[in-house]
């Protein structure tokens, strides 16, 4: 995820980065390499790529807006405890989850509506933790 702090440097580097070597480039393909070239430069510096931690206990609806607002609300507990301000933002919390939730599940329902029955249950019996038995 990219922080407002990370864009607004990227800004800053492009308004200050000198172009002149894309303007006066001879060709349109040298126009392209010499643009792609900056960029990449600018995007490394200001936007490093970072390997993204997956875990596999996450449900399927879990985005990583509900989880940046889960840690917000986890600082702000641990900082100031039962507060109106941490109950505003668990209620928040809450809020986004049962609505990616509702959104996921319906996405999920409406693609199972052109499968067959079989594929329908199996997704039920995996997403209430049901497994199959072997023979």
């Amino acid at each position: 995820m990219v922080t407002q702090d990370r864009k607004d440097t990227l800004g800053l580097c492009m308004a200050l980065t000198d172009w002149s070597s894309v303007y006066c480039a001879s060709s349109v393909e040298d126009k392209v390499t010499s643009f792609n070239n900056i960029m990449q430069t600018m995007l490394d510096t200001c936007i490093p790529y970072r390997k993204k931690k997956t875990r596999n206990v996450d449900k399927h609806w879990m985005t990583d807006n509900i989880k940046a607002a889960l840690e917000k609300r986890q600082s702000v507990f641990q900082k100031e405890g039962n507060t109106p301000r941490w109950k505003k933002l668990r209620n928040q919390v809450q809020s986004l989850i049962r609505k990616q939730k509702k959104y996921h599940y319906n996405m999920c329902i409406a693609n199972l509506k052109k499968q067959k029955p079989r594929d329908w249950w199996n997704f039920m019996n995996n997403e209430l933790g049901r497994t199959q038995k072997s023979k």
